[in-house]
């Protein structure tokens, strides 16, 4: 684990990040706070966003979300 945190990008949240999560959560009907993790990871420039509270293999604004911890 120590390696990829060592290589992951930390994403500062800005005013711009709070105002996109808005547009997020109103297009996507998420939670504020997982829209938030999404504006995020799409400032980032992200393509997958490994997390646990989203649905494993949807797709929002091209980001694809993954469950790490899903067995298939």
């Amino acid at each position: 684990m120590k390696k990829y945190i060592l290589i992951w990008r930390v994403h500062t949240n800005t005013p711009e990040t709070i105002l996109l999560a808005f547009k997020v959560q109103m297009q996507h009907k998420l939670s504020f706070w997982d829209a938030l993790i999404m504006a995020a990871a799409i400032q980032s420039n992200a393509n997958i966003l490994l997390t646990e509270d989203l649905n494993h293999g949807q797709i929002v604004e091209g980001i694809t979300i993954q469950n790490p911890f899903k067995t298939d």
